[in-house]
């Protein structure tokens, strides 16, 4: 067994609460090891069907979309949250992102030295992760007299209730990252919740950021996607920049989760300067990550898709033919109804992947940084 201190010198940084893990086992001769918990609550399902099914037209702006903003404090508080509301100004309205932090326990520095410092908490660096997801839909009262059943469960009451879920599911535990987890308000008004979050941030507050995770549209899709972002594709970038997705992704295959990469490998201008990428891993659909990609922040978008096509023009949300009158797209259309995709998806889809959105994310927080 390799001893503690050979273990700690080879990681550049290492989580405290990892460290004590470590300190346990390797104190002990005869440690039995316990299997990874995968029981995630309820809640974010209930809370994603209260949300649709009260305040279906929760378009930016509206008093629909105040309402469930106040749900979601509501649901914060009953956790032990003290949630954060920041209001922003949407043109003549306003809007409003809602957060809760969570402190960590830091990450401890390697230092050359054999004798630790006196000074502990001189080799303490904090890093920070944030999980994020707009609560508002793209319909309005008015819409909902041409789209009868219309109530956003899918986008995104399904990535409002992964994470709830997520909250309630890190409340009492510890990590060495300080966790952010923001409700962004105005997602569909360019996502105006997220760039206004991002515009706030100094170039400090932007090292500090170890990831951005996105959660966007994660029911009705065919298969469970996870993507890196743009950002990544920048010459030497690619593999510091997707190290979270691939984390994300050995969460999935330890836990069996079905959680797929966009593995079409065409020839797509991805970030419009002329010269065609290689589509794999990434995706062109924008969410609240977009503005943290655009300054560096590495993303992973958790959404539900359908990549597996021949062109890129033919990637769609479903090839289930119950959406072929929109081409296969849900987000936005009259198919965004819970009573619709109840009738239409195999019973327990929701609850289901909200529930392993929750517990991909929760578990790969743990995993701490590497430099």
């Amino acid at each position: 067994m390799i001893s503690s201190d050979r273990f700690i010198k080879s990681c550049k940084y290492i989580s405290i609460a990892s460290l004590l893990t470590i300190f346990m086992i390797t104190g002990c001769n005869d440690v039995t090891g316990e299997a990874p918990e995968t029981t995630i609550g309820n809640e974010g399902v209930v809370i994603a069907r209260a949300i649709a099914n009260r305040f279906p037209a929760r378009s930016p702006g509206s008093s629909a979309e105040t309402a469930t903003g106040d749900l979601i404090i509501s649901e914060l508080e009953k956790i032990g949250f003290e949630p954060v509301v920041e209001e922003f100004s949407i043109g003549e309205s306003t809007s409003r992102n809602i957060s809760v932090y969570i402190k960590g326990m830091g990450f401890s520095e390697d230092i050359e030295s054999d004798v630790a410092s006196d000074d502990y908490e001189s080799n303490i660096i904090h890093r920070k992760a944030i999980i994020g997801a707009h609560y508002d839909t793209p319909i309005s009262v008015d819409d909902l007299e041409e789209m009868s059943g219309y109530d956003g469960l899918h986008s995104n009451a399904s990535g409002v209730g992964a994470l709830l879920s997520v909250a309630k599911s890190i409340k009492s535990k510890s990590y060495g990252y300080d966790i952010e987890i923001i409700f962004f308000g105005a997602g569909n008004l360019d996502f105006a919740g997220s760039a206004y979050y991002v515009d706030s941030l100094n170039e400090s507050d932007i090292e500090e950021i170890d990831v951005m995770y996105c959660v966007d549209s994660i029911f009705a899709g065919d298969k469970l996607y996870a993507h890196a972002g743009i950002n990544s594709i920048e010459s030497g970038k690619k593999y510091i920049r997707r190290r979270k997705l691939y984390e994300l992704s050995d969460v999935a295959i330890a836990n069996r989760i079905d959680l797929r990469f966009n593995e079409s490998d065409l020839d797509v201008d991805v970030d419009g300067d002329g010269t065609d990428d290689v589509y794999r891993e990434i995706t062109t659909n924008k969410s609240d990550h977009s503005a943290f990609d655009a300054v560096g922040i590495s993303c992973v978008l958790i959404e539900s898709y359908e990549y597996f096509a021949s062109a890129y023009a033919d990637q769609i949300e479903s090839k289930n033919p119950f959406f072929g009158e929109t081409g296969g797209m849900i987000r936005g259309t009259v198919y965004d109804s819970s009573e619709y995709l109840d009738e239409v998806i195999e019973e327990g889809r929701l609850e289901k992947r909200i529930k392993d959105v929750a517990f991909l994310i929760v578990n790969a927080l743990e995993k701490g940084i590497y430099r």
